[in-house]
């Protein structure tokens, strides 16, 4: 079945990610080695920090395009980043098109630090909704306020948040409980969409099929949190 990766950090010179050509076309062979054939390629924006570098990105993008076309991988990658959320500030530079939202769609992809209370995301949610785009929250397992906290994940999903979790921490869980948390958001059909966060060839590498063939027999269905549903 044909994947989608909705968070890569593939492009080179943008953010942690990539680090020159050579890592991205190795990047860009793995997708095709994992079945993946439509990519969002999301460097890191912190648009309270600092301008996101738009004229270079697309630049960059339409030149990874090229080099997939190139070396006939089947990959097409769309436009998008991982935003820092900053109140306001998010909102302005979405509306002005200073910022990606993934693929063109009303999602924007979002991150917070790890140790984020609770009332911020809902918040970010909220605001995001008003201006009529769709959060989509970047790696939730890795946020505190909300472990085991099963009641907050649906709150946030009757807000209108949609849930990413990483490919990697499908594959190795941090831990038993861990494990049993994520099985539980599976299970309750609480997840929206796996992806690889990659961001080389190394350790942190794509790896979507690994993830999908871990869960694929104990979830049925699981196929639907690589098809991007609503973004692409």
């Amino acid at each position: 079945m044909p994947l989608a990766d909705i968070h890569c950090h593939l492009l080179p010179g943008l953010d942690d990610g990539s680090r020159d050509w050579d890592t991205t076309e190795a990047m860009l062979r793995r997708a095709r080695d994992n079945g993946i054939t439509r990519i969002i390629a999301t460097p890191h924006a912190d648009p309270a920090v600092k301008a996101f570098p738009l004229d270079r990105y697309k630049e960059t993008l339409d030149k990874a395009n090229a080099l997939s076309l190139k070396l006939e991988l089947g990959i097409t990658l769309y436009p998008g980043c991982e935003i820092m959320y900053a109140e306001g500030v998010t909102e302005r530079m979405l509306e002005d098109a200073r910022i990606p939202s993934l693929a063109g769609s009303r999602h924007v992809l979002v991150e917070f630090f790890p140790d984020v209370k609770y009332d911020a995301i809902l918040s970010a949610i909220r605001r995001l909704a008003y201006v009529g785009r769709i959060a989509v929250l970047a790696h939730i397992e890795r946020f505190e306020c909300l472990y085991k906290r099963f009641e907050r994940i649906t709150e946030l999903k009757a807000a209108g948040a949609k849930l990413q979790v990483n490919c990697g921490t499908i594959i190795k869980p941090p831990g038993f409980f861990a494990k049993r948390y994520i099985d539980k958001l599976l299970g309750d059909g609480l997840i929206d969409y796996l992806a690889t966060d990659a961001h080389s060839d190394g350790m942190r590498r794509v790896n979507a099929k690994e993830a999908y063939d871990a869960i694929a027999e104990r979830f049925p269905g699981s196929e639907r949190l690589f098809d991007a549903k609503g973004i692409l």
